[in-house]
């Protein structure tokens, strides 16, 4: 199963590993422009939508959808294990990195928003990139600007020891299993 957000067009899904694609959001997204998917197999009903506007919710795998926080624009979305949910992305020309965290995932309404910028930023602009890896407390997230890395899942940020590429290719990461 293969799900892809687009540029303008809506929500699909494919089951035969991009053979047939299926619209999965009637016309809710029409001109929505996405930025970011995220279903973690631990809440395999539950899908993440990044883009312009903001980030959506569906606890049901896309039958109904719920707009959780607006931005300018959100660009990832990931999650630990446990579900708690990290964004980012910019509002107004400012980075933004937000935790969600619920007393019951498959309730919108329970879930809890916090601000966690200022432990990240350092008047780099947006943020576009985010990866929670394997071991579940390590996470990059960056810019084309910057990279930082947190090793007790986003209470701090350092710089990585290594130099990034200023080119102008952003850098992107995968875990090599159980991608979210």
């Amino acid at each position: 199963e293969v799900w892809t957000t687009t540029r303008g067009n809506g929500l699909y899904r494919s089951l035969d590993a991009g053979g047939h694609w299926t619209r999965m959001d009637g016309t809710r997204f029409d001109g929505f422009v996405g930025a970011g998917l995220c279903i973690h197999p631990n809440f395999p009903n539950q899908i993440w939508l990044a883009g312009e506007g903001g980030v959506h919710v569906s606890v049901d795998r896309g039958l109904s959808w719920t707009l959780v926080r607006t931005c300018t624009t959100a660009y990832r979305v990931a999650r630990f294990n446990d579900g708690t949910t990290l964004i980012v992305g910019s509002n107004n020309g400012v980075g933004m990195l937000w935790e969600i965290t619920a007393t019951d995932w498959s309730k919108p309404a329970t879930y809890s928003i916090a601000d966690k910028s200022s432990l990240f930023l350092d008047s780099m602009g947006e943020l576009t990139l985010l990866a929670i890896l394997a071991d579940d407390q390590t996470v990059w997230a960056g810019s084309h600007l910057v990279t930082k890395i947190s090793h007790d899942r986003g209470k701090t940020w350092q710089k990585p020891a290594m130099a990034m590429d200023r080119s102008g290719y952003w850098p992107i990461w995968q875990r090599t299993s159980d991608v979210r």
